[in-house]
């Protein structure tokens, strides 16, 4: 009786280990390897897009890059956020707005000045297009993901 008990704990301390990494990588709490390196990336993404989905798996698979992820559509960035982003990637705020899927378009978001799209981008967070990836050598939209070799 006493063995089961005990296997019964060390199986319950396994799961429970198991648990706590899955929810981890899923919230993407750094490993210590990335931090020793410096490497860092935050990924401004939406788990529903593949695009998305496929930038974070590319940065993870690296296994030297410390990701924070950022749900954009949980947590939208400010309209200073956004332009400072596309600065940093030269980009203009016309060309990270996403136009499919969105009533962008017919609201004649993509003729408008940088300063309306950014807010309006902060007001409805489902006009960005995604995902934007920064490091400490730029900041790119990712698509295609193989963009992001110019910043890792």
């Amino acid at each position: 009786m006493l063995t089961i008990r005990l296997h019964l704990r060390m199986i319950i301390k396994i799961a429970l280990i198991a648990i706590h990494s899955q929810v981890n990588r899923k919230h993407c709490v750094a490993r210590d390897a990335p931090y020793a390196r410096g490497m860092k990336a935050t990924i401004w993404h939406n788990p529903n897009c593949s695009k998305s989905r496929a930038a974070l798996a590319m940065l993870e698979a690296r296994g030297d890059i410390a990701v924070e992820v950022i749900r954009y559509l949980e947590q939208p960035p400010s309209a200073e956020t956004l332009a400072a982003l596309y600065d940093r990637a030269g980009m203009h705020p016309r060309e990270g707005l996403r136009l499919s899927g969105t009533d962008a378009a017919k609201r004649g978001r993509p003729d408008a000045d940088a300063a309306t799209i950014l807010a309006a981008m902060a007001a409805d967070p489902r006009l960005i297009e995604r995902p934007l990836v920064e490091t400490d050598k730029g900041v790119r939209l990712a698509r295609p993901t193989e963009v992001l070799e110019e910043i890792l």
